[in-house]
């Protein structure tokens, strides 16, 4: 069976992903799963913690945690990258922020890198109104950032570079240093 270069493209955003989260957290364990689409993954992750009572005695429990990715992929070379949304993968989007608390959307960008943005962001580039088709639009000038817009507006600031896969790890260092252990 052949490999398509669609799968490459995920192939590289899982990796990097999991290489981050590793490296962040190597006392976890992560697992990564489809969603309902060829587009979505689910990160799921646990964490064992000490949890000590009174100085006197301790027990171990469980932080569990999980994101949804949904990845989009140009195979285009140089800026702009353009996507498409339907509005199935919207409505997909939207089931994975209500069954993992968080999504994350990965825009792998031919080459030149990969630009994510958490749920509330992408909302401000298409928003709750679901239409048939709807586009995204990630572009970046020589040594500058990404800029995201779409069809219902852009973002204010622009995308560091080095962002992705680090937004990521840092939402799930919120989880598990928020966490009541």
């Amino acid at each position: 069976m052949s490999i398509g270069q669609e799968e490459k493209l995920h192939g590289v955003a899982l990796l990097r992903l999991l290489e981050e989260i590793s490296s962040e957290f190597p006392e976890a364990r992560f697992g990564i799963g489809r969603g309902l689409g060829q587009s979505s993954y689910l990160i799921r992750g646990r964490l064992l913690r000490e949890k000590r009572h009174m100085l006197v005695s301790t027990k171990t429990v469980a932080v569990e945690f999980s994101a949804g990715l949904f990845v989009k992929t140009s195979m285009k070379r140089a800026s702009p990258w353009g996507y498409n949304f339907l509005k199935e993968h919207q409505d997909e989007i939207l089931d994975l922020k209500r069954s993992c608390g968080q999504v994350f959307l990965v825009f792998v960008n031919g080459d030149d890198g990969i630009a994510c943005v958490d749920f509330d962001r992408f909302k401000q580039v298409l928003n709750e109104k679901h239409e048939e088709q709807e586009w995204v639009r990630v572009s970046r000038k020589p040594r500058e950032n990404y800029r995201i817009s779409g069809n219902d507006g852009g973002l204010d600031n622009p995308l560091p570079r080095n962002s992705y896969p680090k937004v990521i790890s840092e939402y799930f260092d919120s989880l598990i240093n928020g966490a009541d252990v």
